[in-house]
């Protein structure tokens, strides 16, 4: 999930992340501490205030779903019943095939889908 930093940040201790107005961060934790969540900005990570952000919906589809993907005892991976030898392989199948059985859902890399529509 990305936030859009409402005001400045400086960290007063070593596990806290710095930031400045107006800086998207990328949130990686929102369960461990209530009023903290865990981000990551510039290839750092740390702590930020969470009153200090404001967070942003996902910027693709009208709702996130999760897929668990399984290992089989060959070491195969797979989420319904094609088997693939690497996660690569197995995300390469579904920008292609629906991952989705209820409806169609492709697993797209938003900033490769950006670069297709211009």
């Amino acid at each position: 999930m990305e936030a859009v930093a409402l005001y400045t940040f400086r960290a007063t201790e070593g596990d806290e992340l710095s930031f400045n107005k107006g800086d998207l961060l990328k949130i990686t934790n929102m369960e461990d501490d209530p009023n903290w969540y865990t981000a990551e900005l510039h290839n750092r990570k740390g702590f930020v205030p969470k009153n200090y952000i404001n967070l942003r919906p996902h910027a693709y589809g009208d709702h996130v779903q999760h897929f668990k993907v399984l290992q089989d005892r060959c070491g195969q991976y797979y989420v319904w019943d094609e088997l693939f030898s690497s996660l690569n392989e197995l995300v390469e199948f579904y920008h292609s095939n629906s991952i989705a059985k209820e409806r169609t859902v492709f697993l797209r890399d938003p900033e490769h889908f950006a670069r297709e529509l211009t």
